[in-house]
């Protein structure tokens, strides 16, 4: 499963992993691209009702395969 492939600049995804921390992939029933946030837990997908599992991989490499 792909996430969508939405365009952001490398300036605003710096910001966000400056606020938010280190990009990663949230998986349930899709892949969502998201960032590690430390010291905040993730929710459930509102689609499957599953809390996603977080793989540790930047949203370039994800993107590439």
């Amino acid at each position: 499963m792909t996430a969508n492939k939405a365009t952001i600049s490398q300036a605003a995804r710096q910001r966000l992993m400056k606020t938010w921390g280190p990009e990663c992939i949230l998986r349930c029933c899709t892949d969502w691209l998201s960032h590690v946030m430390p010291g905040m837990s993730w929710g459930t997908c509102k689609i499957c009702g599953k809390k996603p599992e977080m793989v540790s991989q930047s949203w370039d490499k994800y993107l590439e395969s």
